[in-house]
Parts: structure tokens; sequence; C-alpha cells
């Protein structure tokens, strides 16, 4: 006897059947409504139509209307599965006008206002996430409901599955990132390895405060990840989209991983063949930030780091020679794709200069097309920051020469100037950080000192300019610093958000800060470009004395030769207060993440960033920085070390991966569909995490994080 198998979702003849057994239980049902007196009998048929897809028949509105009927009283003594299938239902494709209707937006705020009212004990983790994957999806409900739900499913996770817990960190990073949400501390346990992408992303998406928002604690969890990510069980089994999500999230915290992982990632067979355009760019941008310029990494990591830049540049190019089918690259993904093999240099440069001058080309026409319109500030100055990378005096621009007329290197006199006057734009007054305060009054008190001790043991300081603008870069520098006799030095005051985060690379600069000293060498030359690192100043000098003794030490450094390029006249004018160090916004391609998200006021936009959508504005008076979340990721450290990865389980559930999209093209791989298989930890009623529009604009197809009953 041949066994019978149900048609897939897709089968016309399905939905046809489906959607008339639908209309005929609508029609017996809607009669029935204004007499139900159990919440039940309302959520379970709304959740019906959401699975079936069928919002037809005028059934779902008399459900709503019914359940927001005399101020919501079912909904005011409803069960927390009962507002999870609620929440879940209206999340899943209900249409604009059904969710516009007074009566939902009465049902989500009573059913929001009751689950504030229900303690931990009486929510489980698999409702707490539907609701807060829900939220995400539909950008409704209070700060104040964010944070119960997540403090709940912190009280659950014991007994939470680990796709509630990867559902819960995914839908965090969406609301923090679309509604500028600030969840508190909580201390969400375990993950399974499967989601490690995904959790990645949502971590690193998260607000962040304090004097070193990537603490060593939080470094923790990463280096977990990227070991459980160089297992056989993730490497056989990752989609393009996870090894994307990994990187990008490990650029955003400045977490440079060992060069086997960057090993591994080049040999993916997938990443040759099947990255899309901006795969390559955030890729390529996160390799930036993380290794500079190549030249000056050890041999393993340079070649581990040329492999990978030679898989994404060859897979980049072929996109871009492609007359018809497959994706454009965007003008983001373009200039960060620039922006990226400029800050690596030469060793980067060389030998892609075909993809360069293809990524220039591409450029010229978008602007050709699209105009001054089609262009935000941010990128025009990275393709300004590009120009001065591979301008003449450049040591490092292999084959590329401005055109005689004027017009740079694009070749457009129109772009040129535009690329200026957003380099210009950064030229703002802003206040400085505390750390920069202290060190500019150090060094006043050090010039106003001159004299008092023998030559030799004090500079002669002639002036101290704060904040001086440099034309000839379109940047700004913290302080010149003048002696006697004519020498100019350059003084940058550097927060944490100038180096890498993660153990002994601490004290590396990351790609954008070494951008910054190549460019500010060809003005100062060489040796006159001085740091003072936030480790010294803070960790080091207790008192004023130590601390001036310090810049007496740093200011007395002879230079060692001329720089990039030969030693130019200094030009510079007052710039303000414009703020540089970690705790104020960053000028243009100064700070770090130097690529990505100005998630928060504290890094500001820099150049490199792959730019995100605006938050929605805070009410007057909100806090702008989170309580903190230090417990958030500690606690996932011991269940990605110890998953299925470390047996090289493998970890490919049933069904095709999906794709999440996220702002400006970030992509990520959501947990796959189909039933848990048995290796991996707890893993029943796995979903994917909440869907969105992809750059085109169309909708994903994403399940709930467990639908309820």
């Amino acid at each position: 006897m041949r066994t019978q198998t149900w048609p897939p979702n897709d089968d016309q003849e399905r939905r046809q059947l489906v959607g008339e057994i639908m209309s005929a239980l609508a029609a017996a049902y809607l009669p029935l409504v204004p007499g139900l007196w159990r919440l039940q009998d309302c959520t379970g048929p709304l959740w019906a139509c959401a699975k079936a897809g069928h919002w037809g028949d005028g059934l779902a509105a008399e459900l709503l209307a019914r359940m927001a009927a005399g101020d919501g009283g079912l909904l005011q003594r409803a069960s927390g599965r009962e507002i999870s299938n609620l929440w879940w239902s209206l999340s899943s494709g209900a249409p604009a006008e059904l969710l516009a209707a007074p009566a939902a937006d009465t049902a989500l705020r009573i059913s929001g206002q009751r689950l504030q009212q229900l303690e931990a004990v009486k929510l489980n983790a698999h409702d707490c996430s539907n609701v807060l994957v829900a939220a995400a999806r539909l950008q409704r409900g209070p700060e104040a409901l964010w944070d119960h739900m997540t403090a709940c499913l912190a009280a659950a996770a014991p007994d939470a599955v680990s796709q509630a817990l990867a559902n819960c960190l995914h839908s965090l990073g969406s609301l923090a990132e679309d509604c500028g949400h600030t969840p508190r501390q909580q201390d969400l346990q375990r993950l399974e390895a499967e989601e490690i992408a995904n959790a990645a992303w949502a971590l690193a998406k998260m607000p962040r405060s304090g004097p070193e928002p990537y603490p060593q604690w939080y470094q923790g969890w990463y280096e977990a990840a990227v070991q459980a990510a160089m297992q056989p069980g993730f490497v056989g089994a990752a989609e393009v989209q996870a090894w994307s999500s990994l990187l990008y999230a490990l650029g955003l915290v400045r977490h440079r991983p060992p060069a086997a992982l960057l090993t591994l990632a080049a040999e993916s067979a997938k990443l040759r063949t099947e990255a899309n355009a901006q795969v390559c760019a955030n890729c390529l941008w996160s390799l930036a930030n993380l290794y500079g310029r190549l030249e000056l990494l050890d041999g393993g990591s340079r070649a581990a780091v040329e492999a990978l830049v030679g898989v994404l540049a060859g897979r980049l190019r072929e996109l871009l020679l492609r007359e018809a089918g497959g994706e454009r690259p965007t003008v983001q993904g373009l200039c960060n794709s620039l922006w990226a093999l400029v800050v690596m240099g030469t060793d980067a440069l060389a030998p892609n200069g075909g993809l360069t001058r293809s990524l220039l080309d591409e450029v010229a026409q978008r602007w050709e097309t699209e105009g001054r319109d089609g262009f935000k500030v941010e990128e025009l100055t990275q393709l300004w920051q590009v120009q001065l990378e591979l301008s003449p005096d450049a040591v490092y621009s292999p084959g590329l020469q401005p055109e005689s007329s004027g017009s740079g290197l694009l070749g457009c006199a129109s772009l040129q100037q535009a690329m200026r006057n957003a380099a210009e734009s950064q030229q703002q007054s802003t206040a400085g950080s505390e750390f920069q305060q202290h060190v500019l009054k150090a060094l006043a008190a050090l010039q106003q000192a001159r004299g008092e001790q023998p030559l030799g043991q004090r500079p002669a300081i002639a002036s101290v300019q704060a904040e001086q603008w440099l034309p000839q870069l379109g940047r700004s520098v913290d302080a010149v610093v003048e002696l006697e006799g004519g020498r100019q030095l350059a003084v940058e005051v550097d927060g944490p958000t100038h180096f890498l985060a993660n153990g002994e690379h601490g004290r590396t600069k990351n790609g954008s800060t070494q951008l910054r000293d190549r460019q500010l060498e060809r003005v100062f030359g060489r040796g006159n470009v001085l740091s003072v690192p936030y480790w010294e100043w803070h960790q080091k000098l207790g008192n004023t004395v130590e601390r001036e003794e310090y810049l007496s030490r740093l200011l007395l450094r002879g230079p060692v030769g001329r720089g990039c390029g030969a030693m130019q006249p200094l030009t510079v004018a007052a710039a303000g207060n414009e703020a540089s160090s970690e705790e104020a916004t960053p000028r243009a391609g100064s700070e770090a993440p130097a690529a990505a998200p100005p998630l928060d006021r504290h890094e500001g936009y820099a150049a490199g960033e792959p730019q995100m959508r605006r938050r929605r504005k805070r009410a007057p008076g909100a806090p702008r920085t989170p309580p903190g979340y230090e417990s958030l990721a500690p606690a996932l450290a011991a269940s990605t070390s110890t998953s299925a990865f470390a047996a090289g389980t493998d970890i490919a559930g049933e069904g095709q991966g999906q794709t999440l999209p996220h702002p400006a093209g970030e992509r990520v791989l959501a947990p796959r569909r189909g039933r848990p298989r048995k290796a991996l930890l707890p893993t029943a009623g796995r979903r994917g995490p909440p869907g969105g529009s992809d750059s085109s604009g169309s909708r994903n197809k994403l399940s709930a994080g467990g639908e309820g009953n």
C-alpha cells in the first residue's frame, strides 16, 4: 500500500483546499464568536488562521473584536500561553489593515499589560520567546514589556530549549537596532551550537556601556564561539550566511580570531561560489578592522588573511562582471569594499588591482545614474579616504593614478567635489571626552612649565592647539603640539574603541586607527604622530606628576624618518572641540568599530561602517546608556564550548536554511526548520527567528519560535 504524502505548502491544489476548508469553518464559527467566554476559544482559531495563512472571511477581525470587547475583559485574566498565541498569530502574516484596526491595538495593549502582571513562575521560556519574536516583528509593545519578558526567560533558562534562547537573543538584537531598546542585565544560559552565528550577531548588536564596552568576560563568549566554529560540525554544515554573520559579529566586537578560522573559511566552497556582494563586503570590512595593514602581520596570520581576501575578492569581482542576473552590489557595499582594501594596504591592493578598478568604475557609474541622492555622507567620506590612499604620494597605489583633469580617481569632478564636501562636513563641534580633556590639560601644564626644568628633561612646547582640522585629509587631530624649533606633533587620545578587544590583541590598533595614523604621518612625518593609549593613562599613571612625566617622555622622542609620503607643509584649521576618543562621537573613519554599527552615541558613525537604519528617537529624558547586560553573554560560553561541534556532530536540520535580512544588507542564517535531531542540546520546538524584509523589499517566510497550541 503506497504511503500518502501531503503536498508541499506552495502546491496550488493544497492552498485551494486549505482555503475552502477554512472558509467553511469560518462560516460555521462566525455566529458563535459574540458568545465566546473563554479566551482560548478566540486565540485557537486565530492561531489556525495564521498557520493556514487564511485571513479572509472576517473571522480574524471578529475574534479580535471579541477579545477587545468590554475593555478586554477576556484578556485581563489570560494565561501566558493564550497571550503568546495571540501575539505570535498577529506577527505571522496578518494583513496590515487587520493590524491597524482598533481591536488589534486594544488586544495587544491589554494583553501586554496582563503579561507584565504575570510572575516569572507563570511564564515558560516558550511563551516568553514567542512574545519577544512577535514584538520584534510587529515593533509593538513598551520597553517595560520587553524587559519583563527577557527577565522571565532568564528565570526559565535552566529548563528552556536552546531555540527559545536563540530566538530571544535575535529578537533583542533586532529591537535594539530598530527601536533603540536597551535590554537590562539578563542571565541567558545555554545555546545550541547551530545558533552560534545568530547569537553572535545578536550579542554584537546590543547596546554597550562602560569605559570598555567589550571587556574580557564578554570576549570569552566569542572565544568559545570561535572554538566551536572551528570544529568539523560547523565547518561541514555552515552556509554562506553563517560565515558572514560570525565574521561580521567578530568585527563589530573587535575580536580577532585565530588564523585557523580564516583558513577554514577560505576553504569553504560555498563562499567561493554562493556568496553575494553584501557577504563579501561585510567580510572584507571585518578583516580590515581586525587585521589592518597586512604587511604588519606575522607570517601565519598574513597568509590566512590574504587567502580569505583572495576568495572574497575573486567572488566579488565575478559578481561585478556579470552583466545580467544576480545581485547588484549596493553603493554602501561598494564603498565598504574599497575602504577595506585600502585599509589592508598594498598586500591586499596589489593582487586585487582588477577588483579595485572595477569597484571604482562601478561607483562612478552609480554616480552618473543615481547622482547625489544615491550616496550618503558616510559613503562619500569613505571614498574620500580611499582616494587619499590611492593618490600618487601614497607608496602603495599599484597602477592607479588620478585623472589629470583634477576629477580624481573616479573621473568625475562633481563626485570629487561631493566627496570633499562630505569630508568637510565631519568638521563639527562636539564635546571632547573626559579622557581627552585630561590629556589636553596636562599638555597645557607642560607648556606653562617650560623653563622650569633643565633642557632635555621637559619638552620646550611653543603651543598646544586642541582639535585641529586638517583640510588636506578631511579629518581632525586631537591636538597639535609645536615644539620650539618648529617641529609639530600630532597627539591622538586613543580609547578602547581604537584597539582590538580580546586577550593578547588588546593593545593592537584596529584597521581604521592604523589608517588614521598612516594619513597623519603623510602630513606630520613619520615619528611625529603620537598616541596616548587609554590603558597607559588610566592604569599606569596615578597622579598629575606621573602623567606629565609620561607626556614629556612621549614628546621628547625624536622623529624616525619620513613617513608614507613626502613631508608636507602642515595646514590646520580650528575645528572647535570635536570629540575623538571613545567617549564621544568619532570622526569619520577614525573610530572602531570602524565599519559598523553606530549602535549608540558612544561610537558614532565611522567611515567604513556598514550602515544601519536610523533608530526611532527616544522619548525626551529616556536613558541612552543601558543599565548593563553583563550577565547576558558569559553564561552562554559553557553551552557553546560543550556543543555538538566538539564531537563534529552533523547539525544540519531537516529542510533548507533560511536567510534573515538585516538593515544595510546584514544577513544572518536562521536556524534550520524541521524536527530536532538527537545529537545536540535539547531542541524541542525548533523554529526560526523572526523574519523581515530583504534588500529587495520581499518578505521572507519564517516560522515562529514555538507556535503554541
